[in-house]
């Protein structure tokens, strides 16, 4: 299975010449078994294969490494750098047990955080998830508490209550060593650049309302950045001197895609895109949104591509989209399907 395995990965890296105008490339190249969760970060692919056990591979040479233990029972939300992974361990059924995992070879394996999800709740409360996010030889991810006015638990069954921001945080994972840093205030979604952390903060002990504040802290030097007004935001990315939003509206339909310039913090532009699901990704003047069905949009013309997309992605490296579609989930045929094409329109 193993060298199964490493030879699909290789031919993926040595495919991904013949595509054309975004449209999948020729054979396809599979995993097999059940999968649970995948992330990237630059040409290292990370997953739960189907005995339950976190690996990562290299997409240049095939080579792949046993990282630690899986174990969720549902999709997870997945984040590498290296070869220390960080991952969402999902369990339960109205009321969840999530579980927020790193790892690295060699044993190393820590819990950061585990909680109870009240999801039968009319209006979620507890502890609730911000996100992964892996680039370069950064880990981060978001964490948010939300309590009831009054701490009546109760009052959030039956109808919408309101609820305020009583912990959570924004943090990195150093890389190997596993330890955590605590970098900014509770977080609902976060994206990492080389040196750079974007999140959509939360004020500790405000009404919640699901508006945040993007922030951008260099991680270098200490400075951060408020970016834009406070905005429903749904996913946030970064691509060196640029960060991107991916807004709301007020009526939950409409949502607008903006993009800042990280230095100055003006705004560069502002588009109106379908509903995606709240994936987003940077690469230049491309912005690459949703997951399944997915689709790129050209910041400076507008001219959008569509992809049909798969389970997991997409992601962008080295000018090329990446994404894993899953076949036959749980039966005994289920495999994984990585393609690759190249990013539309990326020299407009």
């Amino acid at each position: 299975m193993k060298p199964l395995v490493a030879l699909a990965l290789l031919a993926v890296a040595i495919g991904c010449t013949d595509h054309d105008r975004g449209k999948p490339a020729g054979p396809l190249r599979v995993v097999n078994g059940s999968t649970t969760g995948f992330g990237l970060n630059g040409r290292r692919i990370a997953w739960e294969e189907a005995g339950g056990r976190i690996v990562v591979a290299d997409l240049d040479s095939g080579r792949r490494v046993s990282v630690a233990k899986g174990g969720g029972e549902s999709r997870m939300d997945m984040a590498l750098a290296g070869s220390t992974v960080l991952w969402l361990d999902i369990s339960g059924g109205n009321v969840r047990e999530d579980a927020l995992i790193t790892a690295s070879p060699g044993g190393h394996r820590k819990v950061l955080a585990k909680w109870y999800e009240e999801t039968s709740a009319s209006a979620p409360i507890g502890t609730l998830f911000g996100g992964v996010a892996g680039k370069g030889g950064m880990l981060a991810f978001g964490l948010y508490r939300l309590s009831p006015q009054g701490r009546n638990a109760d009052a959030c069954y039956d109808k919408p209550c309101r609820r305020h921001v009583s912990g959570g945080g924004t943090f990195t994972v150093t890389p190997g060593s596993l330890t955590l840093h605590r970098v900014l205030p509770p977080a609902q979604a976060v994206a990492a650049g080389d040196h750079l952390l974007a999140a959509a903060v939360l004020r500790k002990g405000a009404l919640y309302s699901g508006k945040a504040q993007l922030v951008v802290k260099d991680l270098w030097t200490g400075r951060r950045r408020a970016i834009g007004a406070r905005a429903s935001i749904q996913a946030v990315a970064l691509d060196r001197n640029r960060v991107g939003a991916l807004i709301q509206g007020e009526d939950g339909f409409v949502h607008l895609l903006r993009v800042w310039d990280v230095t100055t913090g003006k705004l560069v532009r502002s588009v109106h895109v379908d509903r995606p699901r709240p994936v987003l990704s940077l690469s230049g003047s491309i912005a690459v949104l949703g997951s399944g069905p997915f689709f790129t949009v050209n910041v400076r013309t507008g001219r959008r591509h569509a992809f049909v997309g798969g389970g997991y992605g997409p992601w962008v490296t080295r000018g090329r989209l990446l994404w894993v579609e899953t076949r036959d989930d749980g039966e005994p045929t289920a495999r994984s399907v990585i393609r690759s094409a190249p990013l539309p329109g990326a020299a407009g």
